[in-house]
């Protein structure tokens, strides 16, 4: 959602548009209704910390390495949650990863 959401406001699109037709198809889901709508208005308070999730992908990845289970976007996404560490973002909402999709397009989904 974060790279959908980035790609249309760099597009010159409406974010909230964009939302509405995704969470239409078979990409909607309870998640997608919760997040999204944080991601389009720059809200990134705390439901599931960053930090946390930054465990819970350690441990899968763990886990996956002890059964000899690749699991790169897992990997990817860990790395990312990482970099939103490093920049002080550990206790924001885990829908922050966004700003690390907006940093990489230089622009804001919440906004002109």
């Amino acid at each position: 959602m974060a790279e959908a959401l980035t790609l249309a406001k760099k597009a010159g699109l409406d974010p909230n548009v964009v939302f509405e037709a995704i969470k239409g198809g078979l990409a909607g889901s309870t998640v997608l209704n919760a997040k999204g709508p944080m991601m389009i208005a720059g809200n990134f308070e705390p439901g599931f910390r960053i930090n946390l999730h930054r465990k819970d992908l350690a441990n899968a990845l763990i886990t996956a390495q002890e059964l000899g289970v690749g699991l790169p976007v897992t990997a990817l996404i860990q790395q990312m949650i990482t970099s939103l560490v490093n920049d002080g973002e550990g206790n924001s909402d885990h829908s922050a990863i966004a700003k690390f999709i907006e940093d990489m397009a230089d622009t804001k989904i919440s906004g002109d």
